[in-house]
């Protein structure tokens, strides 16, 4: 992988009876990740041996489906108890929330059903055979991942995760709509509601989707306890960061990742984990439930005296070798750099979103000023308790999670109907098929040019963006898919980035009112109100950032998707997800991204003394600490805005998101390559740009508006701003 530290594509997973831990290996002459000082004697397991000996048949993996497919039919009736008793989950309620950010779509539905299957027939498995071998649990499920069900009546759900794609699809100019066939190897590689890939392996108490525990056998601390022990609420702005640092990153989270919650496997209702903040009886709470403890002494919660936070664990997929083995998570985006944000990521989706005229995107007029369309559902889209309330749909369902976001979908709404009107003009000729596939072709590169030249730089720093910047070369060995460290905890650790208050400015820059975020969490209707789309605009362009520390907002720190009573904070449900996803403790991920470190125990040679004593004061053992919370601790790169471990992680992703994406706009080899002449065109562009272009009356803005206005970076007019010319795509 180029220059970078971490080569993920030339891993293989070797694991060993170290504190019952998978520990991994590059396969490389750079040696091993994780040093021998660190791990003496490590004893590498026989795979191969071990399953052979087990001399397993098909008639045993078909009990063990068997087995699994009653367990489920026993859920049936435990699902028809809660409905009986009422337990579901209400409208305008922070656990509704939730579901409107991790909606599930029927297709991950669906195949959720046999996952489920595939990880409780897993289980059996190891239950079966662990006497005949004294492994670790985890082991065991890396064992059976090599064990395949294809040949067994579940092995037709590997149909729909293996597409074939013909040879008309493989040269087709423009992408799918849900990722697929970009790869000619592998049609599914990159499709939405596939799984997520895994940097290291899922590590699970029972090796298949149990929480795992301290390396003292005990349970971990609760999410919420350590958010409240490590973070604080202290305003502490970026010297020169705008707010939309923090946004843009929500916004391209939304492109390249959506984890769904699950739901009823026999209605697919929605489930509900706490009774409005208490915990419920244990023949009511759901076996998807996971809800986070709130201790007695809790700094904010203890107020209304509310003891349980409600998290519902992540919707299962079945894993892309048709294998048995560990849960695995579904990403419902397409894995790549493809604006599915904006325009969906199944073909049901886009078709729902287009006009079918000139190319453009269905919208909704107000008071003559074009806007996104409107949900027909708001009860179920927006955080509404009646259909009467304006919301918005979009290519993803976090549209409305709070104004900025949803002023960031319909800066890219207008710039695609911007763009095809003007393609119209200049090619008379081109059929509405044409214009939208071409609008969209810009449209995509345009995004993918100011996440990789403007935005990378500022997030990781001069020298790695320049890394990933200096290869453009496609190559289709490459797995672009999104890993589960990236997407659930890389990500989410920039959160840190977000204010509490959004202060709304006029044109010459001068605050005039303030919003507050907690009262507008999936309710979007303040975008509609006179000259607010400007104001939003502004902010996002001028309002300073808060820095990446271990501050987090209040309004997503305790009062996420609050409904006038309570709300919810962001990092416990992150933390919690983490332990979810199977993820490894922040310790295997320093271990692999940096491993000539020496300070394994204190993490001081990325932390302060400060927040490595914190860590030793929360966490019974160095090895128990929390992928997000480790690395939303480290102090920063030099001129990044995040440590090392993290930028590892994502300097990783999006290397693989460009260089494993055919339809990359700089790629030369794709189907329809962008010309020398059109690449210069699109790389004129700047977020700037975009806002001067679709805003309603902005006329100043500053050359690059991720950073703060100041001497270097002054207001101009918007004229004066390098513009792509259209004039290069007349035919």
């Amino acid at each position: 992988m180029g220059q970078f530290n971490l080569r993920i594509t030339s891993i293989v997973f070797i694991l060993v009876t170290v504190s019952d831990a998978a520990i991994v290996f590059k396969d490389s002459k750079d040696g091993p990740f994780v040093t021998e000082e660190v791990h003496k004697r490590l004893l590498e397991i026989p795979y191969k041996q071990i399953l052979n000996s087990l001399k397993l048949t098909n008639e045993d993996l078909q009990h063990a489906v068997n087995f699994a497919s009653g367990s489920i039919k026993k859920m049936h009736r435990m699902e028809e108890n809660l409905h009986s008793a009422d337990i579901g989950v209400k409208a305008g309620t922070p656990t509704k929330g939730i579901y409107i950010v991790n909606s599930p779509n029927n297709i991950s539905i669906s195949r959720a059903k046999d996952a489920l299957i595939v990880n409780k027939a897993t289980g059996y498995l190891i239950s079966a055979n662990r006497f005949k071998h004294n492994l670790p649990s985890n082991s065991w499920s890396q064992i059976f991942s090599g064990v395949d069900f294809k040949s067994l009546p579940i092995g037709e759900s590997c149909n729909q995760i293996n597409k074939f794609c013909n040879w008309k699809k493989r040269i087709s100019p423009y992408r799918t709509s849900d990722g697929s066939c970009n790869n000619d190897k592998h049609g599914s590689r990159g499709e939405s509601n596939t799984v997520y890939k895994r940097t290291l392996p899922a590590d699970y108490l029972d090796g298949v989707s149990q929480f795992r525990r301290s390396v003292t056998k005990k349970q971990l601390p609760s999410a919420r306890t350590i958010s409240n022990f490590l973070i604080k609420n202290k305003n502490e702005t970026a010297y020169d960061l705008t707010a939309v640092v923090g946004q843009w990153w929500q916004f391209i989270e939304q492109d390249l990742s959506q984890t769904a919650a699950s739901v009823a496997v026999s209605t697919g209702k929605e489930i509900e984990c706490c009774d409005e903040g208490y915990k419920l009886s244990p023949r009511y709470e759901h076996s998807f439930c996971a809800p986070i403890q709130i201790s007695e002494d809790d700094s904010f919660y203890s107020q209304q005296y509310l003891n349980c936070m409600p998290y519902i664990r992540s919707l299962p997929g079945l894993r892309h070798e048709c294998t048995f083995g560990p849960r695995e998570q579904v990403n419902q985006a397409t894995h790549y750099l493809d604006g599915s944000q904006i325009y969906g990521s199944t073909e049901d989706h886009l078709n729902n979103l287009r006009s079918f005229k000139n190319g453009k995107l269905k919208g909704f007029m107000y008071n003559n000023t074009e806007f996104l369309q409107l949900s027909k559902e708001p009860i179920n889209d927006c955080q509404f308790n009646s259909n009467d309330e304006k919301c918005f749909i979009s290519g993803d369902s976090r549209v409305n999670f709070h104004p900025y976001m949803t002023v960031l979908h319909l800066l890219w709404h207008r710039e695609h109907n911007r763009i095809a009107e003007e393609l119209s003009k200049i090619n008379p000729d081109w059929d509405d098929e044409t214009l939208f596939q071409e609008t969209r072709r810009i449209v995509v590169a345009q995004m993918q040019h100011i996440t990789y030249d403007e935005y990378l730089p500022i997030i990781l720093g001069k020298k790695k963006s320049e890394q990933i910047a200096n290869d453009n070369d496609y190559n289709k060995d490459i797995d672009p898919r999104v890993s589960n460290s990236f997407a659930t905890a890389a990500l989410r650790s920039l959160n840190s980035l977000v204010d509490d208050n959004v202060i709304l400015y006029d044109e010459e820059r001068k605050a005039e009112s303030v919003l507050d975020l907690e009262n507008h969490f999936n309710k979007p209707e303040v975008i509609l109100q006179k000259n607010m789309f400007d104001k939003l605009l502004r902010s996002l362009s001028t309002q300073l950032c808060q820095k990446q520390d271990d501050n987090y907002a209040n309004d997503i720190k305790n009062q996420l998707y609050f409904n006038g009573v309570f709300g919810l904070d962001v990092l416990s449900l992150d933390i919690q997800r983490g332990r979810d996803h199977g993820l490894r403790s922040y310790f295997h991920y320093k271990n692999l991204c940096r491993p000539k470190d020496k300070k394994y125990e204190n993490f001081e040679d990325v932390m302060t003394q400060k927040a490595s004593n914190s860590i030793k004061n929360i966490y019974a053992h160095s090895n128990d600490v929390d992928l997000i919370v480790g690395g939303l601790l480290e102090k920063p790169d030099e001129d990044a805005q995040i440590g090392p471990t993290f930028s590892c992680i994502i300097s990783d992703q999006m290397y693989r998101t460009k260089v494993g994406d055919k339809y990359f706009y700089k790629n030369r080899n794709q189907p329809k390559p962008f010309t020398p002449k059109k690449v210069k065109e699109i790389e004129k562009t700047s977020l700037a740009r975009v806002i001067c272009d679709n805003s309603d009356n902005i006329q100043m803005m500053q050359p690059n508006a991720f950073k703060h206005i100041s001497q270097k970076n002054n207001l101009i007019n918007c004229n004066d701003l390098p513009k792509m010319d259209l004039l290069k795509w007349i035919v």
